[in-house]
Protein backbone atom coordinates (compact mmCIF):
# COMPACT_ATOMS: atom_id res chain seq x y z
CA UNK A 1 0.00 0.00 0.00
CA UNK A 2 2.85 2.50 0.47
CA UNK A 3 3.85 1.75 -3.13
CA UNK A 4 0.22 2.10 -4.21
CA UNK A 5 0.07 5.47 -2.48
CA UNK A 6 3.04 6.63 -4.55
CA UNK A 7 1.33 5.75 -7.83
CA UNK A 8 -2.00 7.12 -6.59
CA UNK A 9 -0.26 10.43 -5.89
CA UNK A 10 1.22 10.44 -9.40
CA UNK A 11 -2.14 9.59 -11.00
CA UNK A 12 -3.80 12.32 -8.94
CA UNK A 13 -1.19 14.94 -9.88
CA UNK A 14 -1.17 14.18 -13.61
CA UNK A 15 -4.96 13.93 -13.70
CA UNK A 16 -7.14 12.98 -16.63
CA UNK A 17 -5.57 12.99 -20.07
CA UNK A 18 -6.67 15.88 -22.29
CA UNK A 19 -5.39 17.86 -25.25
CA UNK A 20 -2.88 19.68 -23.03
CA UNK A 21 -1.33 16.53 -21.56
CA UNK A 22 2.29 16.18 -22.68
CA UNK A 23 3.69 12.95 -24.06
CA UNK A 24 5.99 12.73 -21.05
CA UNK A 25 3.05 12.95 -18.66
CA UNK A 26 1.18 10.29 -20.65
CA UNK A 27 4.13 7.92 -20.21
CA UNK A 28 4.34 8.65 -16.48
CA UNK A 29 0.60 8.10 -16.08
CA UNK A 30 0.71 4.87 -18.08
CA UNK A 31 3.52 3.52 -15.95
CA UNK A 32 1.68 4.44 -12.75
CA UNK A 33 -1.43 2.50 -13.84
CA UNK A 34 0.75 -0.48 -14.80
CA UNK A 35 2.49 -0.55 -11.44
CA UNK A 36 -0.81 -0.27 -9.59
CA UNK A 37 -2.24 -3.17 -11.57
CA UNK A 38 0.79 -5.32 -10.70
CA UNK A 39 0.58 -4.46 -6.99
CA UNK A 40 -3.13 -5.24 -6.75
CA UNK A 41 -2.78 -8.46 -8.74
CA UNK A 42 -0.12 -9.73 -6.34
CA UNK A 43 -2.25 -8.80 -3.32
CA UNK A 44 -5.40 -10.29 -4.79
CA UNK A 45 -3.63 -13.61 -5.34
CA UNK A 46 -2.04 -13.62 -1.89
CA UNK A 47 -5.01 -12.52 0.20
CA UNK A 48 -8.00 -14.19 -1.47
CA UNK A 49 -8.89 -17.12 0.82
CA UNK A 50 -8.87 -20.43 -1.01
CA UNK A 51 -10.55 -23.54 0.34
CA UNK A 52 -8.16 -26.05 1.93
CA UNK A 53 -8.48 -29.14 4.10
CA UNK A 54 -6.85 -27.62 7.18
CA UNK A 55 -8.70 -24.43 8.07
CA UNK A 56 -12.35 -23.53 8.18
CA UNK A 57 -13.18 -20.58 5.98
CA UNK A 58 -16.42 -18.73 6.48
CA UNK A 59 -18.66 -18.47 3.44
CA UNK A 60 -18.78 -14.74 4.13
CA UNK A 61 -15.13 -14.22 3.16
CA UNK A 62 -14.78 -16.66 0.26
CA UNK A 63 -13.99 -14.72 -2.88
CA UNK A 64 -12.90 -11.57 -1.02
CA UNK A 65 -9.54 -9.96 -1.78
CA UNK A 66 -8.26 -6.65 -0.38
CA UNK A 67 -9.60 -3.10 0.05
CA UNK A 68 -9.13 -0.84 -2.95
CA UNK A 69 -7.38 2.47 -2.35
CA UNK A 70 -7.14 4.70 -5.41
CA UNK A 71 -6.47 8.36 -6.16
CA UNK A 72 -9.99 9.32 -5.00
CA UNK A 73 -9.89 7.49 -1.65
CA UNK A 74 -9.78 9.84 1.34
CA UNK A 75 -8.28 9.21 4.76
CA UNK A 76 -11.77 8.85 6.19
CA UNK A 77 -12.64 6.34 3.47
CA UNK A 78 -9.71 4.10 4.45
CA UNK A 79 -11.11 3.77 7.98
CA UNK A 80 -14.20 1.99 6.67
CA UNK A 81 -12.94 0.30 3.52
CA UNK A 82 -14.11 -3.32 3.07
CA UNK A 83 -12.41 -6.09 1.16
CA UNK A 84 -13.74 -6.22 -2.38
CA UNK A 85 -14.74 -9.32 -4.30
CA UNK A 86 -12.54 -11.15 -6.76
CA UNK A 87 -14.64 -9.78 -9.60
CA UNK A 88 -14.31 -6.18 -8.41
CA UNK A 89 -10.53 -6.33 -7.94
CA UNK A 90 -9.93 -7.90 -11.35
CA UNK A 91 -12.18 -5.35 -13.04
CA UNK A 92 -10.09 -2.65 -11.32
CA UNK A 93 -6.86 -4.34 -12.44
CA UNK A 94 -8.05 -4.70 -16.03
CA UNK A 95 -9.17 -1.06 -16.10
CA UNK A 96 -5.68 0.00 -15.00
CA UNK A 97 -4.04 -2.25 -17.58
CA UNK A 98 -6.28 -0.89 -20.34
CA UNK A 99 -5.30 2.67 -19.43
CA UNK A 100 -1.63 1.72 -19.35
CA UNK A 101 -1.90 -0.04 -22.71
CA UNK A 102 -3.54 3.03 -24.24
CA UNK A 103 -1.03 5.52 -22.81
CA UNK A 104 2.35 3.82 -23.10
CA UNK A 105 4.57 4.28 -26.13
CA UNK A 106 4.00 1.19 -28.30
CA UNK A 107 7.51 1.32 -29.76
CA UNK A 108 9.41 1.42 -26.48
CA UNK A 109 10.93 -1.73 -24.97
CA UNK A 110 12.59 -1.12 -21.62
CA UNK A 111 13.27 -3.47 -18.75
CA UNK A 112 13.29 -0.93 -15.90
CA UNK A 113 9.76 0.44 -16.38
CA UNK A 114 6.44 -1.02 -17.54
CA UNK A 115 6.08 -1.29 -21.31
CA UNK A 116 3.55 -2.90 -23.63
CA UNK A 117 5.18 -6.33 -23.29
CA UNK A 118 4.93 -6.28 -19.48
CA UNK A 119 1.33 -5.01 -19.68
CA UNK A 120 0.43 -8.04 -21.79
CA UNK A 121 2.34 -10.23 -19.32
CA UNK A 122 0.30 -8.90 -16.41
CA UNK A 123 -2.92 -9.53 -18.33
CA UNK A 124 -1.73 -13.11 -18.91
CA UNK A 125 -1.02 -13.65 -15.20
CA UNK A 126 -4.44 -12.30 -14.24
CA UNK A 127 -6.45 -14.36 -16.73
CA UNK A 128 -4.57 -17.52 -15.77
CA UNK A 129 -5.61 -16.93 -12.16
CA UNK A 130 -9.22 -16.38 -13.18
CA UNK A 131 -9.31 -19.59 -15.20
CA UNK A 132 -8.52 -21.61 -12.10
CA UNK A 133 -10.87 -19.55 -9.92
CA UNK A 134 -13.87 -20.20 -12.18
CA UNK A 135 -13.20 -23.93 -12.11
CA UNK A 136 -12.95 -23.99 -8.33
CA UNK A 137 -16.14 -22.05 -7.73
CA UNK A 138 -18.18 -23.74 -10.48
CA UNK A 139 -18.40 -20.75 -12.75
CA UNK A 140 -18.31 -16.99 -12.45
CA UNK A 141 -20.58 -15.97 -9.53
CA UNK A 142 -20.97 -12.45 -10.94
CA UNK A 143 -21.04 -12.63 -14.75
CA UNK A 144 -22.15 -9.00 -15.10
CA UNK A 145 -18.75 -7.86 -13.81
CA UNK A 146 -16.48 -10.37 -15.57
CA UNK A 147 -18.49 -12.16 -18.27
CA UNK A 148 -16.08 -15.04 -18.88
CA UNK A 149 -16.29 -18.80 -18.75
CA UNK A 150 -13.37 -20.89 -17.52
CA UNK A 151 -12.26 -21.78 -21.05
CA UNK A 152 -12.56 -18.16 -22.18
CA UNK A 153 -10.35 -17.04 -19.29
CA UNK A 154 -7.69 -19.61 -20.20
CA UNK A 155 -7.87 -18.60 -23.86
CA UNK A 156 -7.38 -14.96 -22.83
CA UNK A 157 -4.34 -15.99 -20.75
CA UNK A 158 -2.82 -17.80 -23.73
CA UNK A 159 -3.67 -14.90 -26.05
CA UNK A 160 -1.99 -12.28 -23.86
CA UNK A 161 1.02 -14.49 -23.16
CA UNK A 162 1.53 -14.82 -26.92
CA UNK A 163 1.09 -11.05 -27.34
CA UNK A 164 3.84 -10.51 -24.77
CA UNK A 165 6.12 -12.98 -26.56
CA UNK A 166 5.52 -11.42 -29.97
CA UNK A 167 5.81 -7.84 -28.71
CA UNK A 168 9.03 -8.48 -26.81
CA UNK A 169 10.57 -10.52 -29.65
CA UNK A 170 13.48 -11.64 -27.47
CA UNK A 171 15.16 -15.04 -26.98
CA UNK A 172 14.75 -17.02 -23.79
CA UNK A 173 17.77 -17.15 -21.48
CA UNK A 174 20.66 -19.26 -22.72
CA UNK A 175 22.76 -21.76 -20.79
CA UNK A 176 25.60 -19.25 -20.73
CA UNK A 177 23.37 -16.56 -19.22
CA UNK A 178 22.08 -19.02 -16.61
CA UNK A 179 25.42 -20.44 -15.54
CA UNK A 180 27.76 -17.43 -15.60
CA UNK A 181 29.62 -17.11 -12.29
CA UNK A 182 29.78 -13.33 -12.65
CA UNK A 183 26.47 -12.29 -14.24
CA UNK A 184 24.12 -15.23 -13.57
CA UNK A 185 20.75 -13.86 -12.44
CA UNK A 186 22.22 -10.58 -11.28
CA UNK A 187 22.35 -8.69 -14.59
CA UNK A 188 19.63 -7.80 -17.06
CA UNK A 189 19.46 -9.90 -20.22
CA UNK A 190 17.00 -9.52 -23.15
CA UNK A 191 14.64 -12.16 -21.72
CA UNK A 192 13.99 -9.98 -18.67
CA UNK A 193 11.08 -7.89 -19.91
CA UNK A 194 10.59 -6.17 -16.55
CA UNK A 195 13.27 -5.92 -13.88
CA UNK A 196 14.58 -3.98 -10.92
CA UNK A 197 18.08 -2.55 -11.04
CA UNK A 198 20.15 -1.73 -7.97
CA UNK A 199 23.27 0.41 -7.88
CA UNK A 200 25.95 1.02 -5.29
CA UNK A 201 23.99 4.16 -4.33
CA UNK A 202 21.11 1.98 -3.12
CA UNK A 203 23.21 -0.47 -1.06
CA UNK A 204 22.63 0.20 2.64
CA UNK A 205 24.81 -2.44 4.29
CA UNK A 206 25.92 -6.04 3.89
CA UNK A 207 22.61 -7.68 4.88
CA UNK A 208 19.84 -5.45 3.48
CA UNK A 209 19.98 -7.06 0.07
CA UNK A 210 18.83 -10.17 -1.80
CA UNK A 211 22.31 -11.63 -2.49
CA UNK A 212 23.23 -11.62 1.19
CA UNK A 213 20.52 -14.18 1.92
CA UNK A 214 20.24 -16.24 -1.28
CA UNK A 215 23.70 -16.33 -2.88
CA UNK A 216 25.88 -19.11 -1.41
CA UNK A 217 28.96 -17.31 -2.70
CA UNK A 218 28.18 -14.07 -0.83
CA UNK A 219 30.70 -14.59 1.99
CA UNK A 220 29.68 -11.31 3.71
CA UNK A 221 26.09 -12.47 4.31
CA UNK A 222 23.94 -15.39 5.40
CA UNK A 223 23.87 -17.06 1.97
CA UNK A 224 26.78 -19.45 2.66
CA UNK A 225 25.21 -20.34 6.02
CA UNK A 226 21.61 -20.71 4.91
CA UNK A 227 22.55 -22.56 1.69
CA UNK A 228 19.11 -22.14 0.16
CA UNK A 229 18.44 -25.11 -2.07
CA UNK A 230 15.95 -27.45 -3.70
CA UNK A 231 14.10 -30.49 -2.50
CA UNK A 232 15.90 -33.76 -3.15
CA UNK A 233 12.77 -35.02 -4.93
CA UNK A 234 13.00 -32.06 -7.31
CA UNK A 235 16.66 -32.75 -8.02
CA UNK A 236 16.01 -36.43 -8.70
CA UNK A 237 13.12 -35.64 -11.03
CA UNK A 238 15.18 -33.26 -13.17
CA UNK A 239 16.79 -34.71 -16.29
CA UNK A 240 20.55 -35.17 -16.08
CA UNK A 241 20.79 -33.36 -19.41
CA UNK A 242 19.06 -30.29 -17.95
CA UNK A 243 21.69 -27.54 -17.68
CA UNK A 244 19.78 -25.95 -14.79
CA UNK A 245 20.73 -29.01 -12.75
CA UNK A 246 24.40 -28.12 -13.12
CA UNK A 247 23.95 -25.26 -10.64
CA UNK A 248 22.62 -27.52 -7.89
CA UNK A 249 25.04 -29.35 -5.60
CA UNK A 250 23.88 -32.95 -5.87
CA UNK A 251 24.68 -35.56 -3.22
CA UNK A 252 27.28 -37.11 -5.51
CA UNK A 253 28.54 -33.94 -7.18
CA UNK A 254 32.31 -33.42 -6.94
CA UNK A 255 34.29 -30.20 -7.09
CA UNK A 256 35.61 -31.31 -10.46
CA UNK A 257 32.00 -31.45 -11.69
CA UNK A 258 31.18 -28.04 -10.24
CA UNK A 259 34.34 -25.96 -10.52
CA UNK A 260 33.23 -24.24 -13.71
CA UNK A 261 30.05 -23.08 -11.96
CA UNK A 262 31.43 -21.51 -8.79
CA UNK A 263 33.91 -18.92 -7.62
CA UNK A 264 34.41 -20.78 -4.33
CA UNK A 265 37.79 -22.41 -3.70
CA UNK A 266 37.72 -26.18 -3.45
CA UNK A 267 38.01 -26.49 0.34
CA UNK A 268 35.18 -24.04 0.97
CA UNK A 269 32.95 -25.61 -1.66
CA UNK A 270 33.56 -29.15 -0.37
CA UNK A 271 32.65 -28.07 3.17
CA UNK A 272 29.39 -26.58 1.86
CA UNK A 273 28.64 -29.65 -0.27
CA UNK A 274 29.13 -31.92 2.75
CA UNK A 275 27.04 -29.75 5.04
CA UNK A 276 24.30 -28.69 2.64
CA UNK A 277 23.78 -30.81 -0.47
CA UNK A 278 21.13 -29.54 -2.88
CA UNK A 279 22.25 -25.92 -2.44
CA UNK A 280 21.37 -23.92 -5.55
CA UNK A 281 23.95 -21.53 -7.05
CA UNK A 282 21.44 -19.90 -9.44
CA UNK A 283 21.84 -16.37 -8.06
CA UNK A 284 25.29 -14.69 -8.01
CA UNK A 285 26.62 -11.61 -6.25
CA UNK A 286 27.19 -8.75 -8.70
CA UNK A 287 30.31 -9.23 -10.84
CA UNK A 288 30.99 -12.45 -8.92
CA UNK A 289 32.29 -10.33 -6.03
CA UNK A 290 32.33 -12.33 -2.80
CA UNK A 291 33.73 -9.90 -0.23
CA UNK A 292 32.95 -6.26 -1.07
CA UNK A 293 29.23 -6.04 -0.40
CA UNK A 294 29.00 -2.53 -1.85
CA UNK A 295 29.78 -4.10 -5.21
CA UNK A 296 28.20 -7.51 -4.67
CA UNK A 297 24.76 -6.29 -3.52
CA UNK A 298 24.24 -3.96 -6.50
CA UNK A 299 22.33 -6.49 -8.57
CA UNK A 300 19.34 -6.60 -10.88
CA UNK A 301 16.42 -9.00 -10.39
CA UNK A 302 13.66 -10.00 -12.80
CA UNK A 303 10.07 -8.98 -12.16
CA UNK A 304 8.90 -10.72 -15.32
CA UNK A 305 10.80 -12.94 -17.73
CA UNK A 306 9.66 -13.90 -21.20
CA UNK A 307 9.96 -17.58 -20.18
CA UNK A 308 6.98 -17.10 -17.87
CA UNK A 309 4.87 -16.19 -20.87
CA UNK A 310 5.76 -19.47 -22.59
CA UNK A 311 4.72 -21.38 -19.46
CA UNK A 312 1.48 -19.40 -19.09
CA UNK A 313 0.66 -20.04 -22.74
CA UNK A 314 1.29 -23.79 -22.55
CA UNK A 315 -0.56 -24.24 -19.24
CA UNK A 316 -3.56 -22.19 -20.31
CA UNK A 317 -3.80 -24.20 -23.55
CA UNK A 318 -3.41 -27.46 -21.60
CA UNK A 319 -6.77 -26.82 -19.93
CA UNK A 320 -8.58 -27.07 -23.27
CA UNK A 321 -6.09 -28.59 -25.77
CA UNK A 322 -3.73 -31.05 -24.10
CA UNK A 323 -2.00 -32.22 -27.27
CA UNK A 324 -0.90 -28.73 -28.29
CA UNK A 325 0.30 -28.03 -24.75
CA UNK A 326 2.50 -31.15 -24.80
CA UNK A 327 4.08 -29.97 -28.05
CA UNK A 328 4.72 -26.50 -26.62
CA UNK A 329 6.32 -27.97 -23.50
CA UNK A 330 8.61 -30.26 -25.50
CA UNK A 331 9.61 -27.35 -27.73
CA UNK A 332 10.50 -25.13 -24.78
CA UNK A 333 12.31 -27.84 -22.84
CA UNK A 334 14.51 -28.64 -25.84
CA UNK A 335 16.31 -25.44 -24.82
CA UNK A 336 16.88 -26.72 -21.28
CA UNK A 337 17.45 -30.49 -21.54
CA UNK A 338 18.70 -32.13 -24.73
CA UNK A 339 16.87 -35.44 -24.29
CA UNK A 340 13.67 -34.12 -22.71
CA UNK A 341 10.27 -35.45 -23.72
CA UNK A 342 7.08 -35.55 -21.69
CA UNK A 343 5.76 -39.11 -21.52
CA UNK A 344 2.20 -39.87 -22.62
CA UNK A 345 1.44 -41.14 -19.11
CA UNK A 346 2.53 -37.91 -17.41
CA UNK A 347 -0.05 -35.30 -16.46
CA UNK A 348 0.73 -32.31 -18.65
CA UNK A 349 -0.33 -29.56 -16.22
CA UNK A 350 1.60 -31.16 -13.37
CA UNK A 351 4.71 -31.43 -15.53
CA UNK A 352 4.36 -27.85 -16.79
CA UNK A 353 4.14 -26.54 -13.23
CA UNK A 354 7.11 -28.68 -12.16
CA UNK A 355 9.31 -27.38 -14.96
CA UNK A 356 8.06 -23.85 -14.28
CA UNK A 357 9.03 -24.23 -10.61
CA UNK A 358 12.54 -25.26 -11.63
CA UNK A 359 12.77 -22.39 -14.11
CA UNK A 360 11.63 -19.76 -11.62
CA UNK A 361 13.19 -21.09 -8.43
CA UNK A 362 13.74 -18.14 -6.10
CA UNK A 363 11.83 -15.64 -8.27
CA UNK A 364 8.51 -15.56 -6.40
CA UNK A 365 6.39 -17.24 -9.06
CA UNK A 366 5.69 -20.78 -7.86
CA UNK A 367 3.56 -19.94 -4.80
CA UNK A 368 0.88 -18.33 -6.96
CA UNK A 369 0.70 -21.42 -9.18
CA UNK A 370 0.46 -23.91 -6.35
CA UNK A 371 -2.19 -21.92 -4.50
CA UNK A 372 -4.15 -21.37 -7.70
CA UNK A 373 -4.15 -25.06 -8.66
CA UNK A 374 -4.67 -26.46 -5.15
CA UNK A 375 -1.40 -28.37 -5.27
CA UNK A 376 -0.07 -30.25 -2.25
CA UNK A 377 3.38 -30.31 -0.72
CA UNK A 378 5.21 -33.47 0.35
CA UNK A 379 8.47 -33.02 2.26
CA UNK A 380 8.59 -36.49 3.79
CA UNK A 381 11.64 -38.64 3.15
CA UNK A 382 13.59 -35.68 1.82
CA UNK A 383 16.28 -33.18 2.77
CA UNK A 384 14.13 -31.10 5.11
CA UNK A 385 14.68 -30.43 8.83
CA UNK A 386 12.85 -32.89 11.06
CA UNK A 387 10.34 -30.25 12.15
CA UNK A 388 9.29 -29.58 8.55
CA UNK A 389 8.26 -33.06 7.45
CA UNK A 390 4.65 -33.27 6.31
CA UNK A 391 2.44 -34.19 3.40
CA UNK A 392 -0.48 -31.91 2.60
CA UNK A 393 -3.60 -32.77 0.68
CA UNK A 394 -3.82 -29.74 -1.52
CA UNK A 395 -3.12 -26.17 -0.41
CA UNK A 396 -1.17 -25.30 2.68
CA UNK A 397 -3.23 -23.18 5.10
CA UNK A 398 -0.62 -20.41 5.33
CA UNK A 399 -0.94 -19.66 1.62
CA UNK A 400 -4.07 -17.70 2.62
CA UNK A 401 -2.76 -14.47 4.10
CA UNK A 402 -5.14 -12.80 6.57
CA UNK A 403 -5.60 -9.04 6.68
CA UNK A 404 -3.03 -7.95 9.32
CA UNK A 405 -4.04 -6.47 12.65
CA UNK A 406 -2.33 -3.20 11.79
CA UNK A 407 -5.03 -2.71 9.14
CA UNK A 408 -8.02 -4.04 11.07
CA UNK A 409 -7.17 -1.82 14.06
CA UNK A 410 -7.84 1.21 11.89
CA UNK A 411 -10.09 -0.09 9.10
CA UNK A 412 -13.22 -1.26 10.93
CA UNK A 413 -14.77 -2.72 7.78
CA UNK A 414 -12.15 -5.49 7.72
CA UNK A 415 -12.43 -6.60 11.36
CA UNK A 416 -15.02 -9.30 10.75
CA UNK A 417 -13.55 -10.45 7.44
CA UNK A 418 -9.84 -10.52 8.27
CA UNK A 419 -9.39 -14.30 8.44
CA UNK A 420 -8.83 -17.11 7.97
CA UNK A 421 -6.26 -17.89 10.65
CA UNK A 422 -3.57 -19.89 8.82
CA UNK A 423 -1.64 -21.00 11.89
CA UNK A 424 -3.54 -24.16 12.77
CA UNK A 425 -4.41 -27.49 11.24
CA UNK A 426 -1.15 -28.93 9.88
CA UNK A 427 1.77 -30.29 11.90
CA UNK A 428 5.00 -32.07 11.10
CA UNK A 429 5.49 -35.83 11.28
CA UNK A 430 7.53 -35.33 14.44
CA UNK A 431 4.50 -33.89 16.18
CA UNK A 432 2.09 -36.53 14.94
Amino acid sequence: YPWIKLVNDIIGIVGEVNDDTTEEHKQILGQAHAYRAMFYLDMARLYEPKVNKYTEISESILGLTVPIVDEYTTIDDTKNNPRVSREEIYKFIFDDLAKAEDLLDKSKNSFNAPTLMSIYGTYARAYLELGAAYKEYNGNPNPTVLPLTQEEAYKKAAEYARKAIDTANVPIMSEMEWTSTTTGFNSVVPAWIWATQMSTDTVINNLYAFPAHVCPEASYGYGPLACVGVASKTYDRMSNSDFRKKLIVGPNTTYADFKNYTTMPQDEWEELAYRAPYTNFKFRPAQGERVDYMVANAISLPIMRIEEMYFIEMEAIAHYDEGTARTLLNTFMANRASNYVILPTEDVVDEIIFQKSVEFWGEGVTLFDMKRLNMGVDTTGQNYPSGMLFKSEGRLPWWNLPIPSGETAVNTACKETAGPDPSRGLVSEDAI
